[in-house]
């Protein structure tokens, strides 16, 4: 049985990668960005960030509804 993951804990993460992915987006803006930027900036595991994300397009717009 796979772990039980909290939804706070599932939020948290996803919040992390999104203030990770601000960042480099105001560094290099989004036409620059990659998810490995993204990755490395947020010390997540490249699976981690895709368990919540598909590419830097869904990141972005997950950036702008958290606002």
């Amino acid at each position: 049985m796979p772990p039980i993951v909290s939804h706070q804990h599932r939020e948290e993460r996803k919040n992390l990668i999104l203030k990770a992915a601000k960042e480099v987006f105001i560094s290099k803006g989004f036409n620059a960005t990659t998810i490995q930027d993204i990755i490395n900036h947020s010390g997540v595991s490249r699976g981690g960030v895709y368990t919540y994300f598909k590419n830097t397009e869904e990141v972005f717009i997950g950036f702008k509804e958290k606002g």
